[in-house]
């Protein structure tokens, strides 16, 4: 083939494959700088050895050969254009880019100086290029330095580059990007091309090959194939990078090896010093040395940008993993730390020396942190979560992990034997929480120590960062907090050997099924079910280990919770046109058959000058499909925690508006009154609520009472204050509910708008037996009508706790005395009947309100 054709043919075939490649690259999804900068590198590369085949093209056409170029002649257009070889180098760092790119979009945790790796190791082979191949290829050849290091450098980064892609393929995983492996590939077939190319043209091949060749088969045919061989490769190569471009695979995240941050560097710096060793024995060239003397250089750089960036990185996991505000680990660090845990619980047999494996976790949430929030500030309950980290820290024993989950909520992690002591750690916690003067119990012959950040659940002294516990000088020793502090263990049983062993009750956690995240969960879980039963029995600094009756009540609760959502969900759409009293409305309509659940029951309040019925009490009772008739207390209180109060009093308040007007058809004009929770008396929705209830139903404005409670009133008083002004401008009548055991505050009083007072049943219980209750009911009373106030007493059970309220002057009373709650069908015979207040309602049901 004539050189001339050699050289259009490649030309041809090389703009195909660059085409080709841009095209491809251009339509990626992904990846799309890293490849976009090999098909820059790949055209560079092309682009230089399609220059250098043109140029010895024309060497040969000018000597009058129609063979290809020769080896003479390629060593001629190294030695006369060394500018274009050392063009082709300018690919490698384009190339080595798209590599880096490709590393850091499959492996984490890749060092922002690893691009350097490759810089150090090119430099350490263009000095060995400089010191032990250019002084021979010059001798040879005449090609001086420049010339020299475009011919042989090419295969050595070719090399570099191949072992970078192997590296990265290694990192990913064989399956995770086959493209990953057809680029490896790809670098090494034009490895064996450029140092086939350097072979034939430097003349070793044939100096190697020659002697042993085929008899008929001369050098220059070995040459020629030779020649073509390589030139095909580097073509092969293009389309390889073509064809890879688009290839689609799995692909998967990887993460850094630790040690390979390093080990570049010292490679680099051992070569260095080598050659460097060298020159001292046999001097190897001023560029050489200069070269080496670079490459050590960089390895200093690359050392002080690695030192800082392992410092970043340490100090941004610590802070990963730490508690702005106290210093302690965070939820993550914790959750990291508890599955630690239990995963060398499950791996742990019990020891031969009577231990065993365990795991403890103590759930600890602050009471009245709010308050404290509230009244004082954030700058104070920021102060004040600081020094209960500190107390709480001194209590736990070495080795555990003490960490903030979040707002007032913390968590310790006991391991091993310190386990076992969970309950005492406990205790100590809820003592020094509780005292603040008192000196902190500590966990006995231990040094109590803070898991330290870096890793998770290994106590090695963190607890120096924390300061002395300091109380905040603006808060009050008489407003120290208790904490509630649930304890849930596993693992410290002789005989159970794994802490799957003790989670029979996890959903989803039979045989094979178990993870250490699921377990984890669910010991965090127990934890706070043990918790909340210890904040609901109350009491100073209360700890509850997690007793499975617990659970049980618990996911009844959970159970529980949803019934009502749905109870509520399906009567939603009838609340607008809510039943009426008449015979069997909603008396009569709640069972399990699909009849209303909601209902609401009445108790008569009755006026003590003439016994006549003036007005009802609301009651809502729920009639559960499983459980039959429930009390307020038994889903109230859930209700108000998870946001369904507000639909469970529209239902109330829109029955109770309808029986009321019912009733006052009938010639029965009775208040009914409608109990209102904190969260409904500060609802924006609660004033156009009345109004809606008032415009469907009818009903007379001054037969509608809401009663609130003291408590209710103070926890928003600004906004409390507002709402029941609305109430009463709209002509609705207010009752302060259970006066005289909240906020009795007599200037607060004064500014309220109230109708009523309703006088709690612990004063009317104890009325005739105390005189200086008596005292107080007598006083009240008077208080009450001075003020223009109706008073009414509630929890009236016998005769002579009635006369007592009659002697008083008291208006009104309420209790079993007169009647039980009832269904509105039940009072609406009873007063049909003209029966009075002494008359009493047949026991329908539950009968406390």
């Amino acid at each position: 083939m004539s050189s001339t054709l050699g050289a259009g043919v490649y030309a041809v075939v090389l703009l195909s494959a660059l085409t080709m490649l841009v095209l491809r690259v251009r339509a990626m999804p992904a990846d799309r700088s890293a490849w976009a900068l090999l098909a820059a590198g790949a055209t560079v590369l092309g682009t230089c050895q399609l220059l250098l085949i043109t140029a010895a093209a024309a060497s040969s056409a000018s000597s009058g050969s129609a063979a290809g170029p020769s080896a003479e002649l390629a060593i001629a257009t190294f030695r006369d254009h060394p500018t274009l070889g050392a063009v082709g180098l300018a690919a490698y760092p384009l190339l080595y880019a798209g590599q880096m790119r490709l590393l850091k979009q499959h492996v984490n945790g890749v060092m922002p100086s690893a691009w350097l790796d490759g810089l150090l190791a090119g430099l350490l082979l263009l000095a060995g290029a400089c010191a032990y191949a250019t002084p021979v290829l010059d001798a040879h050849f005449g090609l001086g330095l420049a010339g020299s290091l475009a011919l042989v450098m090419r295969p050595l980064l070719d090399l570099l580059l191949t072992l970078f892609a192997a590296a990265n393929w290694s990192l990913v995983g064989r399956d995770a990007d086959r493209r990953l492996v057809a680029l490896t590939a790809a670098f090494a077939a034009l490895t064996f091309a450029d140092t086939l190319g350097v072979a034939r043209v430097t003349g070793v091949l044939t100096a190697q090959l020659g002697p042993g060749l085929t008899p008929g088969i001369d050098l220059a045919d070995l040459d020629a194939a030779a020649n073509l061989t390589a030139n095909s490769l580097r073509l092969l190569v293009l389309l390889l990078l073509a064809s890879t471009a688009t290839a689609v695979a799995v692909r998967r995240s990887a993460q850094m090896v630790r040690w390979s941050s390093i080990a570049g560097p010292a490679i680099v710096l051992i070569g260095s010093l080598a050659l460097l060793w060298h020159n001292e024995v046999t001097p190897l060239g001023g560029a050489a040395v200069a070269v080496t003397l670079l490459a050590l250089a960089g390895v200093g750089v690359k050392g002080v940008l690695l030192f800082r960036e392992v410092l970043a990185l340490a100090d941004s996991r610590r802070l990963a993993l730490s508690d702005d505000l106290t210093g302690l680990a965070n939820r993550r660090a914790f959750n990291l730390a508890l599955a630690e845990a239990v995963q060398t619980s499950e791996a742990t047999q019990p020891g031969s020396d009577g231990s065993d494996a365990a795991v403890a976790l103590l759930l600890i949430d602050l009471n009245g942190f709010k308050a404290v929030n509230d009244r004082y500030g954030h700058t104070v309950g920021d102060a004040l979560l600081r020094w209960t980290a500190a107390r709480l820290a001194a209590v736990v024993p070495a080795g555990g992990v003490l960490a903030r989950l979040g707002g007032d909520e913390f968590a310790v992690l006991l391991t091993g034997p310190a386990a076992g002591s969970a309950d005492y750690v406990a205790r100590a916690g809820a003592a020094a929480i509780a005292a603040p003067t008192a000196a902190v119990a500590r966990f006995p012959q231990t040094t109590p120590t803070l898991a330290a950040t870096a890793h998770p659940g290994a106590g090695d002294g963190g607890l120096t960062s924390l300061a002395e516990p300091v109380w905040p000088d603006q808060l009050p020793l008489s407003a120290a907090l208790t904490a509630s502090i649930g304890v849930a263990a596993v693992g410290a049983s002789r005989g159970r050997s794994s802490a799957s062993s003790h989670f029979s009750g996890v959903p989803g956690s039979g045989p094979g099924v178990q993870t250490v995240e699921s377990l984890g969960e669910e010991l965090l879980r127990r934890a706070d079910v043990a918790m909340y039963r210890a904040k609901a029995a109350g009491g100073a600094g209360g700890v509850r280990l997690f007793d499975p009756e617990d659970d049980r009540a618990a996911q009844e609760r959970v159970v529980l919770l949803e019934e009502l959502r749905q109870a509520l969900a399906r009567e939603d759409n009838a609340l607008s046109g809510a039943p009426s009293a008449t015979e069997g409305s909603s008396a009569e309509g709640a069972d399990s058959a699909g009849h209303e659940q909601v209902v609401v029951h009445y108790q008569p309040q009755v006026d003590l000058r003439t016994g006549e019925t003036t007005g009802v009490e609301a009651l809502v009772r729920w009639h559960h499909p499983r459980l039959g008739l429930l009390a307020p207390s038994a889903f109230v209180d859930l209700a108000e925690q998870h946001g369904l109060v507000a639909a469970l009093t529209t239902r109330v308040l829109r029955t109770a508006a309808a029986d009321a007007v019912s009733w006052h058809s009938s010639g029965h004009p009775l208040r009914v009154a409608v109990n209102l929770s904190t969260s409904c008396l500060v609802n924006p929705a609660l004033l156009p609520l009345i109004d809606d209830v008032l415009a469907q139903t009818g009903i007379d404005p001054g037969l509608l009472v809401m009663e609130v409670t003291e408590t209710t009133l103070m926890s928003d008083p600004e906004q409390a204050l507002a709402t029941a002004h609305g109430i009463r401008q709209r002509g609705v009548q207010l009752s302060i509910d259970d006066y005289g055991t909240g906020y009795s505050s007599l200037a607060y009083l004064a500014s309220l708008p109230a109708t009523e007072l309703k006088l709690d049943r612990s004063f009317t219980s104890r009325l005739t037996g105390d005189s200086a209750t008596a005292a107080i009911v007598a006083s009240t009373v008077d208080l009450a009508h001075r003020l223009g106030l109706r008073l009414l007493a509630e929890g009236v059970e016998d005769e002579e706790t009635l006369q007592a309220l009659v002697a008083a002057g008291c208006d009104e009373s309420q209790g079993y005395w007169h009647a039980r709650p009832a269904p509105a069908a039940a009072v609406t015979r009873w007063l049909r009947e003209g029966r009075r207040g002494a008359d009493h309602l047949p026991v329908l049901g539950l009968e406390r309100s």
